[in-house]
């Protein structure tokens, strides 16, 4: 399942680029995420590479203000350049999911921004329905990333206005 959501933001790309990739930035346009942690980092001291474990509230807790419930996922930062291009792929024993961030600058010091997202599911029960599953989980992680990166530009075009 692949989904490409694209907008355009009304903040400098290099803003942009560290809402999405600095933790604690990144909690602000995603505050389901209740942390993030360095597993490893390279050798070389370059970003790509980096392993990292986050623990994020279930979206049903949130919705439906239940006892909170939270996953843990585990990924790797896969490409870094800023302020254009970051990719990264985090993951359970559910799904898998892949993203690819890619900023360009607009006019009046806008950003363009394209996220490129694959998923698939993992978990041998998911698998085992199929179509039915992946038609469900493409929906499902279209509208959530659309529905994030929309709060991602709120957040950047509010800072940018400060």
């Amino acid at each position: 399942m692949q989904t490409t959501v694209m907008l355009t933001i009304n903040a400098p790309a290099e803003a942009v680029f560290k809402l999405l990739t600095e933790p604690d930035q990144v909690r602000r346009w995603m505050p389901s995420i209740e942390s993030t942690e360095t597993i490893s980092t390279p050798d070389d001291g370059s970003v790509a590479g980096t392993r990292f474990r986050q623990r994020i509230c279930n979206a049903h807790s949130v919705s439906l203000q239940t006892k909170a419930r939270f996953s843990t996922f585990e990924g790797v930062i896969s490409e870094f350049e800023p302020p254009q291009l970051f990719a990264v792929r985090v993951g359970n024993n559910l799904f898998l999911m892949e993203s690819r961030y890619e900023l360009t600058r607009g006019p009046d010091d806008s950003t363009e921004l394209q996220c490129h997202t694959s998923g698939r599911v993992t978990h041998w029960l998911m698998k085992w329905f199929g179509r039915l599953m992946d038609t469900l989980l493409a929906k499902a992680m279209h509208l959530g990333l659309s529905q994030h990166l929309e709060v991602l530009k709120q957040v950047a075009e509010r800072d940018a206005a400060a």
